[in-house]
């Protein structure tokens, strides 16, 4: 069964949602301006536009410097729904052709 499509969770006290990096597919590019947020001083820095996608290698060396999360403004959460949509049925796709 598969799971379920994930939801943004609001990150405390910044104005900002967050996603699991393992919930960003590889495979299309994001609709909304991901950030990456730095604990050292706290902000939060613009990792990929609009439109660019995330690279296998570059969530690999995320997960391996212990980035679990990618951050969206509350303005763009509505086209992280969609993203996430469009995702999950891209992924049912595939593994229904896979099956047959």
């Amino acid at each position: 069964m598969k799971r379920p499509i994930p939801k943004a969770r609001e990150a405390e006290d910044s104005g900002m949602y967050g996603i699991g990096i393992d919930d960003i597919s590889t495979d299309q590019p994001v609709t909304f301006k991901a950030y990456l947020h730095l604990r050292k001083n706290q902000k939060y820095f613009l990792y990929l536009r609009n439109g660019r996608q995330l690279q296998p290698e570059q969530k690999k060396r995320l997960k391996y410097r212990s980035i679990d999360n990618i951050y969206m403004k509350s303005v763009d959460v509505e086209n992280l729904r969609m993203y996430l949509a469009a995702s999950f049925l891209n992924e049912t796709i595939r593994d229904k052709t896979k099956l047959n």
